[in-house]
């Protein structure tokens, strides 16, 4: 099952690994902002903070977390930030 918005919103200021790279790099979820009213859908974006040692491209990441488990996310980089790399994903999800 796919995470919901209050499922992200309870993993702020948490840590999610990318899965399979030859170092540990783990991104921060920062934000989770809801995108507007949709009736039977829920929109959400997701802000990422990663170190600023790795830059990822745009890509789906596997990613796992402590609570939710092992998850393919679509990210893409949005910007340097004072620590490392902002990165977005948008959800759009039928509900």
């Amino acid at each position: 099952m796919m995470p919901t918005l209050a499922m992200y919103k309870q993993a702020v200021n948490t840590a999610f690994e990318v899965v399979g790279l030859e170092r540990k790099v783990e991104l921060t979820l920062a934000v989770v902002e809801k995108v507007k009213e949709d009736p039977g859908f829920e929109r959400f974006t997701l802000l990422f903070d990663g170190p600023s040692d790795v830059f990822l491209p745009q890509q789906t990441l596997p990613l796992y977390h402590a609570d939710l488990g092992e998850l393919d996310i679509f990210v893409s980089p949005i910007g340097p930030t004072a620590n490392g790399y902002r990165y977005e994903a948008i959800f759009h999800m039928a509900i």
